[in-house]
C-alpha cells in the first residue's frame, strides 16, 4: 500500500533526524530510513568519515539494518526515505535490494542518480525499477547541507587566520643583548643569533681587513 502524504512527511522527518545526528558528529548531514508496513525497520546516517569506509552512506546503513530486521535481502515491500538524492552506489543498492520506492529530498548536482545526472532508479534496462519521488522537504534538507558546509568554511578561514598570526609573531626582530657587546670588547665569541650575528661577523671582517692592510704597509 502506498503511503499517505502525511506518512511521507512523517518518515522524511525521521530521515532528517538521522541527518541531524550525522551533522552533530561532524559527518555530512544526510539521513535515511527504510519503512515496511508503515513502520521504520532501518535507520542510517552518513558515517564514512568515522568509519573511513566510502560505502557507509546513509542509504547503505539503513538498507543493511532493514535486511537484518526483516531477515531478507529482498525489500520489495519497503520504501526508502533519504534527505539527499541518492548517488549511483546507493541507487544501485536500492535496485539490487528490490526497494519499492525512494522518496528523496534535495537534488544532488554532483552525484544525483535519480534524475539530476542520470536516472538509474527507473531505468528499464535493469531487472528492477525503483519508484522515485524527489523534492520531499527539499528546502529543509538543502538548508542542513548549506549550514554544515558554511560552518566548515568558517572554521577553515579561522584556522588560516590563526596560522598567519602565529607565523607573524614568530618573525619578530632579534635585538642584540648588552652582554654581547661586552663579550665583543673582550674578544670573545658569544653564542648569538639574528641581526647580532650579522653585526658581529661584519666587525670581524673589518678587523681582518685592517690587519691585512697593516701587514702590507709593514712589508713595504
Amino acid at each position: 500500500m502506498a503511503p499517505t502524504p502525511k506518512q511521507i512527511t512523517e518518515f522524511m522527518h525521521a530521515a532528517e533526524d538521522e541527518a541531524q545526528m550525522a551533522g552533530i558528529i561532524g559527518e555530512v548531514p544526510i539521513g535515511a530510513v527504510v519503512v515496511h508496513d508503515g513502520k521504520i525497520v532501518g535507520r542510517g546516517h552518513n558515517l564514512r568519515e568515522h568509519s573511513q569506509n566510502g560505502t557507509h552512506h546513509a542509504e547503505m546503513m539503513a538498507i543493511e539494518e532493514a535486511c537484518l530486521v526483516l531477515h531478507t535481502w529482498r525489500l520489495e515491500e519497503c520504501d526508502l526515505y533519504v534527505t539527499l538524492e541518492p548517488c549511483p552506489m546507493c541507487a544501485g543498492a536500492m535496485i539490487n535490494s528490490r526497494v519499492r520506492t525512494c522518496y528523496w529530498g534535495a537534488a544532488d548536482p554532483k552525484a544525483g542518480a535519480a534524475g539530476t545526472l542520470v536516472d538509474l532508479l527507473t531505468d528499464t534496462r535493469f531487472n528492477h525499477q525503483v519508484g522515485s519521488v524527489g523534492g520531499v522537504d527539499a528546502d529543509i534538507s538543502a538548508k542542513m547541507l548549506q549550514d554544515f558546509f558554511r560552518g566548515i568554511r568558517a572554521k577553515r578561514k579561522a584556522a588560516k587566520k590563526q596560522k598567519q598570526a602565529a607565523a607573524a609573531a614568530s618573525t619578530t626582530t632579534v635585538v642584540a643583548d648588552p652582554a654581547v657587546a661586552h663579550a665583543e670588547a673582550e674578544h670573545e665569541e658569544p653564542e648569538i643569533t639574528g641581526l647580532a650575528v650579522l653585526k658581529y661577523a661584519a666587525k670581524l671582517e673589518a678587523k681582518q681587513k685592517q690587519a691585512d692592510q697593516d701587514a702590507k704597509a709593514a712589508n713595504k
